[in-house]
């Protein structure tokens, strides 16, 4: 099957809740489709408190958005 980039981003931002608890590892997930994040998982010891519908802020997110 092939899927488009778009199909794939929303596939995992469904999916991001599940991979975390699958994982023994202390992890954060982010989804962000057009600056606008579409899925925020915090990590255990970290929480950026973004939420889905938020603008991606900052210049380090931004920067790792552009490189």
């Amino acid at each position: 099957m092939n899927y488009t980039a778009i199909e794939l981003l929303d596939m995992f931002a469904i999916l991001a809740p599940h991979i975390k608890s699958i994982l023994a590892e202390d992890i954060g997930i982010s989804v962000i489709k057009n600056n606008i994040y579409t899925s925020y998982i915090p990590a255990n010891a970290l929480d950026l408190k973004n939420k889905p519908g938020d603008p991606v802020k900052g210049a380090v997110s931004k920067n790792c958005l552009e490189s």
